[in-house]
């Protein structure tokens, strides 16, 4: 009787962990893994994001050394340990939740003798750039060399441990050609120096652009149509005055509050979810919202936000 009884009661608590287990994850998660997010057939993205932590968006591009990150405030790792991390780093602020991983993460890349090229928001008296060169100074002070300063190009150049770095400056409307794609820095609002980045792919079959209002761009001889859009952290500002920003198939916007009033969101220059409802986002396919504050629900967002979006969207949040 009493073996009967505990066997019993053992079922019951396992099926009462399971089921609370279960409400836990569907409350925490929605999409809500490390798994790559398929931009199109080339092309895909791996989120990490904890609200208040770190941010990292990975990538992956087709080519040779094409991967690019979006902030490196928190590690990648692959599943031999190895940290992934793009050739090419794009950072959306300087905070340190977009920065914080940086050198570790070139470290544990293992890709000794790399050159890893990182993008920073413009500051008038060069700030970013000696806080980066002082930051790779203090990490690791043997093998660090600055051997390359070109202010006046807005381009620092030296040598952490066993990596080469490239520092250049990112200002609103700059192009960067990296073989197949082009990646566009427009200038958000935040409360520091910031940039969202629109990354374009080349248009296959399109030779010329038809109308001005065409999202499309041309680098040499070549058009090339936005693909994604990070904003990173910043006010709807960027999406209602910038129409290219929502006009990426697929656009990745950060940072969002649902609960309390839209103001204490504006007050730190962030985007609270009501503000999206005010953008025209009929030209976007899909909409990927993360660092989601850990306050907020996703359930209670996800409804809210399926009333009054004409889009398809996924939640992450601490993924």
């Amino acid at each position: 009787m009493v073996i009967a009884i505990t066997i019993i009661l053992c079922f019951i608590t396992t099926t009462i962990v399971i089921l609370l287990r279960t409400l836990y994850e569907s409350e925490t998660s929605t999409n809500n893994n490390n798994n790559k997010i398929k931009l199109d057939n080339n092309s895909s993205v791996m989120i990490r994001s904890v609200s208040g932590c770190g941010t990292h968006i990975y990538v992956d591009m087709p080519g040779k050394r094409n991967n690019i990150s979006i902030d490196c405030g928190i590690e990648i790792k692959s599943n031999n340990g190895q940290s992934k991390l793009g050739n090419y780093i794009f950072l959306t602020n300087t905070h340190a939740d977009h920065i914080a991983a940086l050198f570790c993460s070139i470290i544990n890349s293992r890709r000794f003798g790399a050159t890893y090229t990182i993008y920073v928001p413009s500051s008038p008296d060069k700030s970013i750039a000696k806080k980066f060169i002082a930051m790779c100074e203090a990490f690791g002070k043997v093998g660090n060399e600055i051997f390359d300063v070109d202010e006046k190009e807005g381009q620092w150049r030296f040598a952490f441990l066993k990596y080469n770095i490239i520092l250049k400056e990112a200002v609103g409307d700059m192009v960067v050609s990296l073989n197949n794609i082009v990646v566009r820095a427009v200038q958000s609002s935040h409360d520091v120096e910031a940039c969202a980045y629109i990354v374009y792919t080349m248009a296959g079959g399109i030779t010329k652009i038809a109308n001005t209002k065409s999202p499309n761009i041309t680098v040499g001889d070549f058009v090339f149509s936005p693909l994604a859009t990070f904003g990173g952290e910043t006010m709807v500002d960027l999406w209602k005055n910038n129409p290219h920003a929502c006009q990426s198939k697929n656009v990745f916007v950060a940072c969002l509050r649902y609960t309390g009033e839209p103001e204490e969101a504006h007050k730190h220059k962030h985007t609270h979810i009501s503000d999206l409802t005010s953008v025209d986002w009929t030209k976007c396919e899909n909409l990927y919202l993360y660092n989601t504050s850990q306050r907020e629900k996703i359930r209670d967002m996800d409804v809210a936000l399926k009333m009054h979006l004409p889009i398809a969207f996924n939640i992450y949040q601490n993924t």
